[in-house]
């Protein structure tokens, strides 16, 4: 680490999106420039070495960058833009050492610009930073040739010849040798280690019905150099997974788990693709997101033993949505035309390079009952530490077949690779964890007017049976400052004649609990708008049975689960033909 008396220097920067800025009235506080539709904003205080504490408003992309290069600078500089009504975070989102740039820059061959506006406001070096990297560069030059031809270098000479501080020497090799640990082996592949002896051994692998509780506090996730080249390490990694082809020997049912370093979530991984369709990883986020991926699979494992027409397994993705209500992250790999912008955007910021169809890393977040989008930064940082895991996981799976499952138990666990420590270098055990039947178990708090519940009782019960379904519609609507997300349709038919007596749209704003939530009551006004009381109710979901039973019994309306319901298929079908 370098430092400055008592402040340690470094790259500190945080983007926020902001539509106008009063620069005319910041300048009682701070020094401004202006060059090709950009502001700098220099505070006139700390914006002195070291700490060149500085802003930068770009009036064409809207968007403001906070950068310093102190700890104390960058939240003096985020304090005095508060103080003009803003009301902006103190953490950065980049926080990079001196030597990791330098590191960066001689690695990748090239000038690594971590603030874009710096080269439109040029002003002489400061000569103590010059200083401190011209001894970096010079260190990194004389020990690089000896790691790269695998001796181990001079150090302590190094040092003497390059007049670094010792200090800054260790975290230039520690940065150097993790860096070249990451880096892709020749023709693109990276290095494997050697498999030794096969992970089976006579020791009993460990069972247990509940993960080590993890502590948040003091983990640090991610080291220097993977927050530097964040986008480069993960894209990495996606191109080893697509190498590594896991859809040729794992079916999608053979599910593994990654717990997150510092917290209890586990994100469970599913490799899709073995019968050569959308080769794919799903990462289901926590108990909840098993539990919907094995609840998925069982009602298309049901169906396909009840011998319906391919049109008839349509049930098992419209019924609740099918894999859009389950919260999860997907690794997919697609032709470049597929992606969308911001795939396009951040593998070019990563520098990574593919080729061809189906060669195309696309990275998407499934927040349930909405559209698929780009993931937030906490999500790909959840990621990038699942994706690591995973790479593990393939590796040993590959040389013993066993490894997934417990030999005398192996459809009742699940291996979980669990870390330990405070990182950002985690120790990672492996837990073969007890299925629990309650995972994913969800209280609803359904709330009806006890007034419609005694109104539809008191209704003349009518020969007629209906059957009553939740589905999703394949079509995406956008509303004006909220995520884009798919509509739900209630819809009740006539057993009798397929007619459709009653059909409402339902948003699943603010989530999808909330519309789960909501369907009781909504049920209750729509047999109440018929005038009648059917004689018989028929439901095939389990959801809605457990929402709807009770209420509507209490009601005077009989309930019956079926297995499937042919006048209701087709016209769910009918309904999303012409939406097509």
């Amino acid at each position: 680490m370098t430092f400055h008396k008592e402040d340690q220097v470094l790259y500190l920067m945080a983007e926020h999106d902001l539509a106008t800025l009063d620069t005319v009235g910041l300048k009682k506080d701070f020094r401004t420039g202006y060059d090709s539709g950009v502001y700098r904003i220099t505070h006139k205080q700390w914006g002195e070495p070291p700490h060149y504490a500085q802003a930068y408003f770009d009036e064409n992309k809207h968007l403001l960058l906070f950068s310093a290069m102190t700890d104390r600078g960058f939240e003096q500089l985020v304090e005095a833009f508060n103080a003009f009504g803003h009301d902006f975070p103190a953490e950065p989102y980049l926080r990079v050492n001196l030597t990791m740039v330098t590191t960066a820059n001689e690695i990748l061959k090239k000038k690594v610009v971590l603030n874009e506006y710096h080269d439109l406001f040029q002003e002489d070096p400061d000569p103590e930073s010059e200083k401190v990297l011209k001894e970096i560069n010079a260190f990194i030059a004389l020990v690089l040739p000896d790691i790269n031809a695998g001796r181990t270098p001079g150090i302590e000479a190094a040092i003497r010849k390059s007049g670094i501080d010792p200090e800054n020497a260790r975290n230039v090799m520690e940065s150097v040798m993790g860096s070249l640990e990451g880096l892709p082996g020749p023709k693109g592949k990276s290095p494997r280690k050697s498999p030794g002896k096969s992970p089976v051994s006579g020791k009993q692998k460990k069972l247990t019905k509940q993960l080590p509780a993890q502590s948040g506090e003091g983990v640090r996730l991610l080291s220097g150099d993977d927050e530097l080249l964040f986008d480069l390490h993960l894209y990495g990694m996606a191109g080893d997974i697509r190498r590594e082809a896991p859809w040729e020997y794992l079916f999608e049912d053979e599910v593994f788990g990654v717990q997150v370093p510092g917290k209890d979530l586990v994100y469970f991984v599913s490799v899709m693709g073995f019968e050569g369709e959308h080769q794919a990883l799903s990462f289901y986020k926590g108990y909840e997101g098993l539990a919907g991926f094995l609840e998925f699979r069982a009602e298309v494992g049901r169906l396909s033993l009840l011998g319906l027409p391919d049109d008839g397994m349509l049930q098992a993705s419209t019924m609740t949505g099918g894999l859009m209500t389950i919260p999860h992250l997907m690794l997919s790999f697609t032709d470049r035309d597929d992606l969308e912008k911001e795939d396009l955007a951040a593998i070019k910021k990563s520098g990574a390079r593919f080729r061809g169809k189906g060669q195309w890393p696309r990275i998407e977040e499934i927040v349930p009952g909405h559209v698929p989008v780009y993931p937030s930064k906490d999500s790909l940082t959840e990621l990038f530490l699942v994706v690591q895991q995973v790479l593990v996981v393939l590796e040993k799976d590959r040389y013993d077949d066993q490894y997934l499952m417990r030999e005398e138990d192996p459809d009742h666990t699940i291996l979980v690779r669990v870390p330990t420590g405070k990182g950002p270098r985690f120790r990672w055990r492996d837990h073969y964890l007890v299925v629990d039947p309650k995972w994913g178990e969800t209280s609803y708090a359904v709330r009806i007017s006890p007034a419609s519940s005694v109104a539809l009782a008191r209704l003349p019960e009518a020969s007629q049976e209906l059957q009553l379904d939740l589905f999703m519609l394949p079509a995406t609507v956008r509303e004006k400052g909220s995520r884009a997300y798919f509509p739900f349709v209630l819809m009740m038919v006539e057993k009798l004649n397929g007619l459709v007596v009653s059909m409402s749209v339902l948003s699943p704003q603010p989530d999808l609990e909330s519309l789960y939530e909501s369907v009781p009551q909504r049920v209750l006004e729509e047999l109440i708008k018929s005038g009648h009381r059917p004689s018989r109710i028929e439901i095939r979901s389990d959801l809605l049975f457990d929402l709807l039973e009770e209420i509507l019994e209490k009601a005077g309306c009989r309930v019956m689960w079926v297995d499937h319901m042919l006048q209701m298929d087709e016209a769910i079908m009918s309904m999303i033909s012409h939406l097509s």
